[in-house]
């Protein structure tokens, strides 16, 4: 038998990266694919240095900054290999070149470069900035993703959900009719009388509502089908009846937004019937945290509690911390994990993550430092019936930018403590804030076709909306009394945060992971075209969502902004479809520091 030995001749950077090398000169296929400079020993020095081959430093590493980058010239190259795109080069920390046609031409900056606000020299704690560099394992990321979507088709999520085959109470065919004149009806902003529902079965229609309404909307990527939202929620309702009063609790909360008077009791009441034999079942039956279920039931709960109207943040806060119990039971010493649990693991990550700031009572969770930590054993799991799926899509809630959200999770932490911060929490924000500058996108190591390149492009958007946010939010933290929200540099950075929100398609579900970023964004915003905008945003969200969510991230931002002279008449808009946006009175002082208000947080959740 010959053992073919591993081949010692491939490039740099494939040796760098430990990926096989197809040994192709000029330029092997892994660099080719990845946009990478394909760097080869040099033979001369073979000899001398006995084969041992080193790969570059860290100063003469290439990253590439890619923009205007058009669909149909995605990943196309010329006979000889030229890239016939454009392509900008960093050499080393401070050389800027431009490729065109394989010539570098010397440039002065990277195109939309991140705006860094000034470090004031008076301050206290500008020694750290520059001493306390954040940790290098942080992300595993390769180099920064420009984006651009004005070239694409929009191409959104389907609406619809093609429910598995399981034995679910399906409608007949004169039933489904029914329904769907009446969901019909309130799609067109009209409620419908009475007759509507004569001889209607409202639980069956309420099921059948949740089903092809509220589960669909609660889908925000383009991921692999064994991760999608109808393939892992809804399996498990079918022979289960308390999971089916959870499936009911959330298509009565999803018809309550259209018809308040006609669904909001029955909201309620399905929400108190599931929680308490959720919570009879977890504490009669000790190995509860072994029920796919039960999982399921309880993220189901927390997203119907920040949709709906009378939902509180510390309600959501007290099911994450079932769901935590469960996690903690189930996947710290877990080294597999399946399609539907992947999904659940990290519905609960976004979940946690953007409820840690408002919550007003957090300590039957433990930190992020701590969560974090012990769930990245089961996010490094291998995702079975996922081989062949582009790695984004292994995340189905939150696509590429999953990292971003730790740093949500960090920041929101910290901003619970008295501020000024004590030294300790404060050189943790200032590598936290040196995260977010250094951040660079991943960029896909697999050729995609166009609807995952287009909907991974819109993903990428939200990791650098992330990070910018965060960036705003942790210089606050930093320089907690010298802060202006009124200053330029502030103003810069809340304009190119509201140029990329102006890139993501209007309607994309994508939104549904965006709440937090576009409150404590729009908290920043002083100019009043800013907050309409954000306002705007967050009424198109909370269209798609069916949510209440937006109201009150509405009522808060006004709060901050000083618009005392404006009121807004919650109920009565939302039952009559008003939208949330109001015009602005007088404008008074931001109030930004009612971001670390815990009594005004308490209303606000998403």
């Amino acid at each position: 038998m010959v053992i073919r030995k591993r081949s010692s001749s491939g490039c740099l950077l494939c040796k760098k990266r430990k990926k096989k090398c197809d040994e192709i000169k000029p330029t092997c296929s892994a660099c080719r694919r990845n946009f990478l400079e394909c760097a080869w020993p040099d033979s001369s020095k073979k000899e001398k240095s006995k084969n041992k081959d080193t790969p570059p430093t860290r100063s003469e590493s290439v990253e590439f900054n890619i923009t205007l980058m058009k669909l149909k010239h995605r990943i196309k190259y010329a006979k000889n290999d030229d890239l016939r795109m454009e392509i900008y080069v960093k050499r080393g920390s401070n050389k800027l070149y431009q490729l065109k046609n394989t010539k570098l031409e010397r440039i002065k900056k990277f195109p939309r470069a991140l705006p860094v606000l000034p470090n004031d020299i008076d301050s206290p704690f500008i020694k750290y900035h520059e001493k306390h560099i954040p940790n290098d394992d942080f992300w595993n990321s390769t180099a920064p993703l420009d984006l651009e979507l004005r070239d694409f088709l929009f191409v959104d999520l389907p609406d619809g959900l093609s429910i598995p085959p399981y034995e679910l109470e399906n409608p007949t065919e004169e039933q489904e009719k029914r329904y769907l004149e009446i969901l019909q009806k309130y799609n067109n902003n009209s409620i419908p009388d009475d007759t509507y529902f004569n001889d209607v079965d409202l639980e069956s229609f309420i099921f059948y509502t949740s089903l092809t309404g509220f589960i669909p909307k609660i889908g925000t990527q383009h991921t692999s089908p064994d991760l999608t939202v109808g393939a892992t929620f809804v399996p498990f309702v079918s022979s289960n009846p308390i999971m089916k009063q959870v499936f009911l609790c959330c298509g009565a909360t999803y018809l309550a937004w259209h018809d308040f008077e006609r669904f909001q009791k029955y909201s309620d009441d399905y929400y108190l019937a599931s929680k308490n034999l959720l919570q009879e079942y977890m504490e009669t039956n000790k190995q509860f945290y072994k029920e796919d279920w039960v999982f399921a039931s309880l993220l189901l709960l927390v997203i119907r509690v920040k949709n709906a109207f009378y939902g509180t943040v510390d309600d959501s806060v007290g099911l994450l911390a079932y769901s935590y119990d469960l996690i903690s039971r189930r996947y710290f010493d877990y080294h597999a994990i399946n399609p539907h649990e992947r999904m659940f693991v990290e519905s609960f990550i976004y979940h946690y993550s953007t409820s840690v700031l408002y919550a007003q009572d957090i300590s039957r969770l433990p930190s992020p430092f701590v969560i974090f930590k012990e769930l990245n054993k089961a996010l490094s799991c291998p995702v079975y019936n996922c081989e062949n799926v582009v790695e984004w899509m292994k995340n189905p809630v939150l696509g590429s930018c999953l990292d971003t959200f730790e740093i949500i999770a960090k920041l929101s932490y910290i901003a619970r403590m008295p501020m000024p911060l004590a030294k300790n929490w404060l050189l943790k924000v200032v590598q936290l804030r040196n995260l977010c500058i250094q951040y660079q996108h991943p960029i896909p190591d697999q050729r995609m076709t166009d609807i995952e390149w287009y909907n991974f492009r819109i993903n990428s958007m939200v990791g650098l909306l992330t990070v910018k946010v965060c960036y705003l939010l942790a210089s606050k933290m930093i320089d907690f009394y010298t802060f202006d929200p009124y200053s330029s540099s502030v103003r810069d950075c809340v304009k190119e945060i509201l140029r990329h929100f102006k890139e993501i398609p209007e309607k994309h579900q994508i939104w549904g992971i965006l709440p937090w970023t576009m409150l404590v964004s729009g908290c920043f915003c002083t100019e009043p075209e800013d907050q309409h905008f954000i306002l705007q945003r967050i009424n198109q969200m909370t269209e798609v969502a069916h949510s209440y969510a937006g109201v009150k991230m509405a009522k808060f931002l006004h709060d901050v902004w000083g618009d005392t002279k404006t009121d807004i008449n919650v109920i009565g808009d939302v039952q009559n479809n008003k939208s949330i946006d109001r015009k602005m009175g007088n404008q008074g002082v931001n109030n930004i520091n009612y971001l670390f208000d815990r009594k005004r947080l308490l209303h606000v959740d998403m």
